[in-house]
């Protein structure tokens, strides 16, 4: 057989799936070469192939499975694949879930969060702070460079969070990113797998169980809208709609979140938001491609499942196709009905904010089922005040506002982040005034 016709097996993701779930048919990508015409066996069992779909790339598969819910344990599912005279199985695992007390909580205006930058923490292990071939490495003295805070450095001081009075923990991603400049985490290169620079899947699985252990939720911070151009994908797209564009031909982004509930906004506008690049080495991904819709939420389901996580701050909510997440937000919560996620939606216009949470009292396309968006229109009167633009009046008339939400219960509020001026250096380092504006914010 000629080396042309033999293909291969690389990767699978969902590298696995769960018994019980309320999502029991899920698509399985298949990558690796020469995939387009193979023929499957399948293991006859309590599984059962609904729907092979091809894609463009001749090196992919999608495979959709049914999962019976007679599987009551453990249960690898064997798919013989076939060409020629060359012939390979995988087994697929379908593990019984565990036990989720403690686990997918949500959170709400009880909690007080603490935001971590995970590489700018703490170092609990030195030993990975270089990683060999790293395009993004250890450089102490550079401010762009990678400071060495990791899994374990966040597990150490998880009895110094809670002393602080703080009951859940925002991190942000931990995904491999095998990018320049890429410490903050969000130009992911693997969505299934930790950055070794942090640790592991299963360190981060621990931390969650310990933070638990201690009565600490976790908040894990995803990204749909885009990847890092040096995910393994953009050596192969399965398909060209997989992504806005092309490496060479994208629109910049347009940062109006306002286009989309703006009745008057034109189609143009709206596209521009949603289909543009945030930088020539983030990668907008178009989730209106079904398949790619599939995976994105599959890829969160599996990360709450898997880690046990209590919540998802969305990143860069508005750049994404609304309508996918909106299908998005509605399969999670069908399937954790106690679990929150919250949209950073970057504006600080109440109105705006209001029109982006679920079941908006303004008749905007569509019930987006996002429970809690970031009140970012309060951030804006705290910092006001902080800096010395306005007075306190500036809050009291943003909170006077609150009556436009849906639910004005469920707003993530704060004052500072990682994205901008913190408070204090706001304050020009008047402690008293913070204090005041932490007061109110608690």
């Amino acid at each position: 057989m000629s080396l042309a016709q033999q293909f291969s097996i690389e990767r699978i993701e969902p590298p696995n799936w769960w018994v019980g779930m309320k999502h029991d048919t899920i698509q399985i990508m298949v990558y690796g070469k020469n995939l387009s015409d193979v023929e499957l066996y399948p293991q006859h069992g309590p599984i059962e192939i609904i729907n092979v779909q091809k894609a463009e790339s001749p090196n992919y598969l999608f495979i959709d499975l049914a999962i019976s819910p007679e599987i009551k344990s453990n249960y690898n599912f064997e798919i013989g694949f076939s060409k020629g005279n060359q012939d390979a199985v995988i087994k697929y695992p379908i593990y019984a879930r565990e036990d989720s007390k403690n686990k997918f909580r949500g959170f709400d205006q009880s909690d007080v969060m603490y935001l971590i930058m995970a590489d700018r923490f703490c170092d609990g292990n030195p030993d990975n702070n270089k990683i060999g071939d790293s395009l993004d490495q250890f450089t102490a003295n550079d401010l762009n460079g990678r400071k060495g805070g990791d899994i374990k450095g966040i597990t150490s001081k998880l009895d110094y969070i809670k002393d602080l009075g703080v009951t859940s923990i925002w991190i942000t991603p931990m995904l491999e990113n095998n990018m320049w400049m890429s410490y903050h985490g969000y130009a992911a290169t693997d969505l299934y797998n930790i950055d070794p620079r942090f640790g592991s899947n299963e360190l981060y699985k621990e931390l969650v169980n310990q933070a638990h252990d201690k009565g600490l939720k976790i908040i894990m911070d995803h990204v749909s809208n885009h990847i890092g151009i040096n995910h393994w994908w953009m050596k192969d797209l399965p398909f060209a709609s997989w992504i806005n564009g092309t490496v060479e031909n994208h629109l910049p982004a347009n940062h109006n979140k306002m286009t989309f509930p703006d009745p008057y906004s034109p189609g143009e506008s709206i596209d521009l938001t949603w289909d543009g690049w945030f930088t020539n080495y983030m990668v907008d991904l178009n989730q209106a491609n079904p398949l790619l819709k599939k995976y994105l939420i599959q890829n969160a389901i599996w990360w709450i499942e898997y880690l046990g996580i209590d919540g998802i701050r969305e990143d860069t909510y508005p750049y994404c196709n609304q309508y996918a997440m909106a299908d998005w937000n509605k399969a999670i919560l069908d399937e954790y009905p106690d679990f929150n996620i919250v949209g950073e939606i970057w504006t600080g216009e109440p109105a705006y904010l209001a029109a982006y949470q679920q079941k908006n009292k303004f008749g905007v396309h569509l019930d987006t089922h996002l429970p809690c968006v970031t009140d970012f229109a309060l951030s804006d009167a705290f910092r006001n005040y902080l800096s010395g633009k306005k007075g306190l009046e500036g809050i009291f008339n943003t909170l006077a506002q609150d009556f436009l939400y849906y639910d004005p219960n469920n707003l993530l509020t704060f004052f500072d982040n990682h994205d901008i001026s913190r408070g204090l250096y706001l304050a020009n380092s008047d402690i008293e005034k913070y204090k005041i504006a932490l007061t109110i914010l608690l």
